[in-house]
């Protein structure tokens, strides 16, 4: 499978992690590449340099990064997409053991809509209504959705799903 190549250029001298535009999509691993150019002081190094991705369920996983062509590569390999949200990448330039400078960056992955068993139409109860309501405004907070804007779909839709719930009888189970 052909990779997608997603470059990122990352000043060594920042702090703050990047925000890129990227979303990608849980589960598609396989279909990207990172190239990560460094600039600023950190321009024509080609030592080692090794990344960490954080995930939105605070797994980190990561790897080594190859030097080719003026880039760092790094294939993702899947694990690091599993996860809906948005994700912290940290890049680290190494000589031998000795760190020689770091940056960050981030993106957000996007939920497979795919994964998700599919309800026959009219079959949905409030409650089951209610949770994926609940996953589906959970994964815009997540993804840059305002407080204000949450706060707006609450008062909007979310008090009429409640009272749907309410009249409802739940038999002690619990079910999704």
């Amino acid at each position: 499978m052909e990779r997608m190549d997603l470059d990122i250029t990352l000043d060594a001298g920042d702090q703050a992690a990047l925000p890129t535009a990227l979303r990608l999509t849980q589960g598609d691993g396989g279909a990207y590449r990172f190239l990560i150019r460094p600039s600023g002081r950190l321009l024509g190094r080609t030592g080692q340099a090794r990344i960490v991705f954080t995930r939105p369920d605070s797994l980190q996983l990561g790897g080594t990064l190859e030097h080719s062509g003026g880039a760092y590569r790094y294939d993702v390999a899947g694990p690091e997409l599993e996860v809906p949200g948005e994700v912290q990448a940290a890049v680290q330039w190494m000589d031998g053991d000795s760190r020689l400078s770091s940056a960050r960056f981030s993106f957000f992955v996007q939920a497979d809509l795919s994964r998700l068993p599919p309800a026959p139409a009219g079959e949905v109860s409030a409650l089951q209504a209610l949770v994926l309501r609940c996953e589906e405004a959970l994964a815009n907070l997540a993804g840059g959705i305002d407080e204000a804007a949450l706060a707006n779909y609450v008062r909007q839709g979310g008090d009429a799903v409640l009272r749907e719930v309410s009249a409802e009888r739940v038999t002690g189970a619990v079910w999704m």
